[in-house]
This record gives structure tokens, C-alpha cells and sequence, in this order.
């Protein structure tokens, strides 16, 4: 098949073609170089090309695939993602959020759970935007959320838990975002 597509492609490059089938062969070499998924919709191995041509996006997203988003794993940092973890200072839900800081709701429900532990960082995060010129790196996020008093100079126990906490989320994509300060903390270790 592919030594015919090529000699068709071969004739089409002089710009006619010589008999009926091979004006039908350069069509189909147009639509597969067009679309070659949906060149001939009769193809029993379309999968297997639909995963061979796919295979540079799919190799780019394969560090992407590892790494966590910044709620899953600060519900994994804080309680290993269990709702009926209650902190020793009587921290709530999988967040560990600090009953005085509870917005309402029921702390069992992870939905209720993340509703509140968003609505509890925009506000941090929007003071640190503007105090500090950027939007918090995954580094600053979980200070924020762990110490936001300490978000200059985090103790070494908190940024022990932020470096851990870059390492759940991808390690590639903080050190992209991170400020110089951030980085040298990311280098002590």
C-alpha cells in the first residue's frame, strides 16, 4: 500500500495523471495528507494509528501525568486525602482547615471541603498578588496556606512541607514559576 500511495504521490508531483485510478489513489493520498485519521473510515487499526500519531503529545504530557493538581495534593500533604482527619488543633476535613476559619458546611463533604479551602486562599492569594507582584508558585501557595504569616521567611519546618508539597504538584512546573528567593530554598535541600 505504501509503495502504490508513493508511486500515485509520484505521478501527482508531475501535476496529471495518466488513467482513472490513479486520479482516485491521488485523491486519497490529498485526504490522507489532509487528515489522515479519517482518511478511510473503513481502517480496522485506527487506534493503534490514532496512538502512534499521538505519541509526541502523549510522550510531552507523560511528566504532566505524574504531577497533581494543587488541591489533590494539598489534601494529600494535610491528611492523605481522608475527610475524617481531624488535626491536633482540631483542623477539619481533608484540608485541615482550622475551625475558626470554617466557612460552614459539612467538613466530611470533599466538595464542601474544597469550596471552603478556595474561597480561604483567594483572599490570601489576592493579598500576596499585590504585596508581592505575582501570583504565588506552588512553593508560596502551600506557605500561604500552612503559614501565610510567615510567607517571607517560612520556618524550616513549613518550607520542609512547601518543597514536599512542589514535589506532589511537579517539580518542572515551580521551577518555572519560582522566584529567585524560592529557588535557593528549592536548592537547600
Amino acid at each position: 500500500m505504501l509503495f502504490q500511495i508513493a508511486r500515485h504521490q509520484e505521478s501527482f508531483a508531475d501535476g496529471f495523471f495518466a488513467r482513472a485510478p490513479d486520479a482516485f489513489a491521488q485523491a486519497a493520498v490529498l485526504q490522507q495528507l489532509h487528515d489522515p485519521l479519517r482518511a478511510f473510515p473503513d481502517r480496522r487499526n485506527e487506534k493503534t494509528v490514532d496512538a502512534v500519531l499521538n505519541l509526541a503529545a502523549d510522550a510531552a504530557d507523560v511528566a504532566g501525568d505524574q504531577a497533581m493538581d494543587r488541591w489533590t495534593a494539598l489534601a494529600m500533604l494535610e491528611s492523605g486525602g481522608d475527610d475524617h482527619t481531624i488535626g491536633r488543633a482540631g483542623e477539619i476535613s481533608r484540608y485541615q482547615i482550622r475551625r475558626e476559619l470554617w466557612p460552614g458546611g459539612n467538613p466530611l463533604d470533599n466538595c464542601v471541603a474544597l469550596a471552603n479551602a478556595q474561597q480561604i486562599m483567594s483572599s490570601r492569594a489576592v493579598a500576596f498578588e499585590r504585596s508581592h507582584g505575582h501570583a504565588p508558585d506552588d512553593f508560596e501557595f502551600y506557605v500561604l496556606w500552612n503559614a501565610p504569616a510567615q510567607i517571607d521567611h517560612p520556618h524550616h519546618v513549613v518550607a520542609e512541607r512547601a518543597r514536599r508539597f512542589v514535589n506532589l504538584v511537579g517539580f518542572d512546573r515551580a521551577e518555572t514559576n519560582t522566584p529567585n528567593q524560592t529557588r535557593a530554598a528549592f536548592k537547600e535541600t
